[in-house]
């Protein structure tokens, strides 16, 4: 069930792009786009198109398949299954097509619409799913307001924004503290926020690893590896 934060930003992003409406047919390179695909687009309404009718065409949305104006008639449904893993195609990928198709010249209206449901999403998804790097790095990237994203990740000790911790440092820490390969294309200034945010929360992991140890001994020396990497490599 969706939360209400999130379910209002989607309501209202149908709103702000409902006056892109769907042509009689969208054209596709018919090397790569069967006439069965383009059918999947048009026989249903847009709010009951599932996952398996968008996800090829979000994935060649603008390349080799319809418009930016096609892509803006989808792309509320785009977004509310990708908010609900629901679509089944990399962030990178979703997130991508906003600058493909004119990001910068979208209307405010547009803009802060789809702001508001990524920043709802991920909301959602860091206290609910696990930790999608991506997910941080591209809404990070339109809405810069990585104070708030870092708000929105619950540390409490059993909750999933704790394993989510874990999992950044587990996965990340060294690539953050190294080159940084992986957050290239996250700004300067979110990247200097997020490691300012990891080490002022990074005495957690030994105080839940006592905590952990007595419940799940597996996830107590994930936190204990991660506590390593925090004490011999600095950020």
């Amino acid at each position: 069930m969706l939360e209400n934060d999130l379910s209002n930003a989607i309501d209202d992003l149908y709103l702000a792009f409902s006056g892109h409406h769907l042509k009689s047919r969208t054209t596709g390179c018919p090397c790569c786009v069967s006439e069965s695909d383009i059918a999947l687009l048009h026989g249903k309404t847009l709010r009951n198109l599932d996952g398996n009718d968008l996800s090829k065409y979000t994935f060649k949305a603008m390349t080799t398949w319809g418009t930016d104006e096609d892509f803006k008639h989808f792309l509320p449904r785009i977004l509310e299954l990708f908010a609900t893993g629901g679509l089944g195609v990399d962030t990178s990928v979703v997130l991508g097509k906003l600058n493909y198709g004119g990001w910068d010249k979208w209307t405010e209206a547009e803009k802060n619409a789809v702001i508001r449901v990524l920043m709802a999403s991920w909301a959602n998804r860091i206290k609910n799913y696990r930790f999608n790097l991506d997910e941080l790095i591209w809404t990070s990237r339109y809405t810069d307001r990585m104070d708030e994203l870092l708000s929105e990740w619950p540390l409490e000790k059993d909750s999933r924004g704790f394993e989510n911790f874990v999992l950044l440092i587990s996965d990340y820490y060294y690539d953050l503290a190294g080159d940084g390969r992986e957050f290239i294309d996250m700004s300067y200034e979110s990247t200097k926020k997020l490691k300012q945010w990891i080490k002022a929360n990074v005495f957690l992991l030994e105080e839940r690893f006592f905590y952990h140890v007595e419940k799940d001994k597996a996830f107590a020396e994930k936190i204990s590896e991660a506590q390593y990497k925090c004490e011999w490599t600095k950020l």
